[in-house]
């Protein structure tokens, strides 16, 4: 029979046992947690989707930016994410620069913030200041500085209505500046909402703009764009071909004439000075090739209209020829 447990055994049983205690609460520490207060109600495909047209916003948004400030911008989407729109509110200073929409069809709400940093580079620049960065605390603007940022805003919402047309036709209007983050209500404080977060770079200043929709306004934005159920790629309904079409009129492509062209040696070429004849390999009366984007496409004939050059089409370039003139 054995012996009883002395005190000092006992107390090490004890401590084991807590010990493996310990262990299996970290184990199962390990598993997802689910918060029912963030649930993730937009599915791959619709983010996706979501993310796509904003990346194209980014673009041209940077490139409205950089006409007001005179500056190379850099943009990009940093962040998509799905948050109650109390915690969003929360996240902005006060005071800020908000500015609440409506987005028509179909007629839901939405939010547009621009940051301090980016407004003092904007308003710098307008004034004629360098914007050299550093920080900038947040305050409220004059008459004259809500106007310039004002056209600032125009100009981005512009830019949204356009990006947003290859997928749905929309309309910004009721657009209504705001300074206090409490007064803008366009949503309950446990409503989820996606915020789009942009980062805008130039020459070591960064600024963001940020965009946020209640997922009541997303609802119905989102399942045409991406159904949750296979489409049948087969057919296509009439006013989704005008909606592509009418994307593909605003795309540019550059255009570039070639009238001739020619090799020469390095060292003749280092030897070149003002008044040397460089002999071509195009005849005066071959025609002109014209390029569409990095492809000759057409042949053409060079000449002069009210004092600009201009070319006339001649004649097709088909796929099997395009090696010829490259």
């Amino acid at each position: 029979m054995s012996e009883d447990l002395s005190e000092e055994e006992l107390r090490e049983l004890l401590e084991a046992a807590e010990a493996n205690q310990d262990a299996s609460s970290s184990e199962s520490s390990g598993l997802p947690s689910f918060d029912f207060k963030r649930q993730q109600r937009i599915n791959t495909e619709q983010k996706r989707v979501l993310e796509g047209i904003h990346q194209q916003f980014a673009s041209l948004s940077a490139a409205s930016v950089s006409r007001m400030t005179r500056l190379v911008i850099d943009a990009e989407l940093v962040n998509c994410n799905q948050l109650p729109y109390g915690d969003f509110l929360l996240s902005l200073g006060n005071p800020c620069a908000g500015y609440s929409y409506v987005i028509d069809p179909p007629g839901v709400p939405a939010l547009l913030t621009i940051s301090s940093e980016l407004i003092t580079m904007v308003i710098d620049r307008s004034f004629g200041g360098q914007a050299r960065g550093g920080q900038h605390e947040p305050r409220t603007l004059t008459q004259i500085e809500r106007g310039v940022i004002n056209t600032l805003a125009t100009s981005i919402f512009n830019d949204l209505e356009t990006a947003w047309e290859t997928s749905k036709q929309i309309e910004v209007r009721d657009v209504s500046f705001e300074s206090n983050p409490d007064f803008i209500q366009i949503a309950g404080a446990s409503d989820a909402s996606v915020i789009l977060a942009f980062e805008l770079n130039s020459k070591g200043i960064s600024g963001q703009i940020h965009l946020c929709y209640p997922l009541a306004t997303l609802d119905p934005l989102l399942p045409p764009l991406a159904p949750l159920r296979p489409a049948n790629r087969t057919s296509r309904k009439p006013h989704m071909v005008q909606t592509q079409q009418t994307g593909l009129d605003k795309a540019q492509v550059p255009v570039v004439v070639e009238l001739a062209h020619s090799y020469i040696s390095l060292k003749d070429l280092s030897d070149l000075q003002k008044g040397d004849v460089v002999k071509l390999d195009t005849r005066k009366n071959d025609p002109a090739v014209v390029f569409l984007g990095k492809r000759p496409k057409f042949l053409a004939q060079p000449g002069l209209k009210d004092k600009h050059r201009v070319v006339k089409i001649t004649s097709l370039i088909s796929a099997a020829e395009e090696e010829k003139y490259q």
